[in-house]
């Protein structure tokens, strides 16, 4: 049986906000997932991402949500995050500001901010079910 049959799915989320970070893990957490959490390139102190190499914590996740942020900061700010420029085996999911469409592949799901608890299981559920 493969480890994402037997388990609850895992997923990483990666926010720079530290309050987005807390209330999608709680969300989720009540939902029976178990979470990781952690600010993302530019704001972890060399971050493995950022510096080419393999994350455990991205390892370690079936899927990692990505906040690529909220309002006028998040313009094209998405495009530098390492974690969107590393090849992308489908298991990512993108929250963005609405007016925004980033992009890993045509596979890659993204859902737009404000996200809701319900929106984001279900895009959740989604990004594993493409696995």
């Amino acid at each position: 049986m493969d480890r994402r049959e037997a388990a609850r799915p895992r997923p990483l989320l990666v926010s720079k906000d530290f309050v987005t970070r807390q209330r999608w893990a709680s969300w989720l957490q009540v939902e029976g997932l178990d979470v990781a959490t952690c600010a993302g390139p530019g704001a972890v102190v060399r971050c493995p991402r950022a510096l080419g190499l393999s994350c455990v914590l991205r390892e370690w996740a079936d899927v990692a949500v990505i906040d690529v942020g909220a309002g006028d900061d998040a313009r094209g700010a998405w495009e530098s995050l390492s974690c969107t420029k590393l090849r992308d085996d489908t298991r990512t999911l993108l929250v963005h500001d609405q007016g925004i469409h980033p992009r890993l592949g045509d596979a890659a799901p993204a859902v737009s901010h404000p996200i809701e608890r319900e929106q984001l299981v279900n895009a959740i559920r989604q990004a594993l079910a493409q696995t």
